[in-house]
């Protein structure tokens, strides 16, 4: 059997710079032009809570704050592709700012601190896209 790709390019806004290529192979999106490149399953280009998503990445706000980019992308990866009811402190500390796995968020707040500059930096929205679930962790409602 013969693979098959077709490759996107997207731009935020006509005559804008290039946002990311996005190559779909095999049943896999393959999102390139930033420093998070990965496959992604399950996330059509269509979806607007992706659409959103890479709308604030390409942000002014997002340019240079590179664990601020992977800690939205690693949520709204989450809840589009498993619709988690919270990803942990944890979870977070060790997937997106590599933390070991006996990383412990009672003695080491790095992720709190973080979600606080997201949220810092995704206050001019009219809606909360980070939300804390009290002793569980966080949710990506983009809803």
């Amino acid at each position: 059997m013969q693979d098959h790709a077709v490759t996107v390019w997207i731009f935020p806004a006509a005559g804008s710079t290039l946002l990311c290529k996005v190559s779909l192979g095999q049943g896999d999106w393959i999102l390139s032009g930033s420093p998070t490149d990965r496959v992604h399953r399950g996330i059509s280009v269509e979806d607007e809570r992706w659409t959103l998503v890479q709308r604030i990445l390409a942000s002014r706000h997002f340019q240079k704050a590179p664990q601020l980019r992977e800690i939205l992308l690693y949520l709204s990866r989450r809840t589009i592709e498993d619709s988690p009811s919270a990803i942990s402190e944890h979870d977070i500390g060790c997937n997106v700012l590599g933390r070991r796995p006996d990383f412990n968020p009672n003695e080491d707040n790095i992720v709190r601190v973080q979600v606080r500059h997201l949220r810092k930096k995704l206050e001019h929205k009219d809606r909360e896209l980070i939300r804390t679930v009290r002793g569980v962790g966080y949710l990506f409602c983009p809803e």
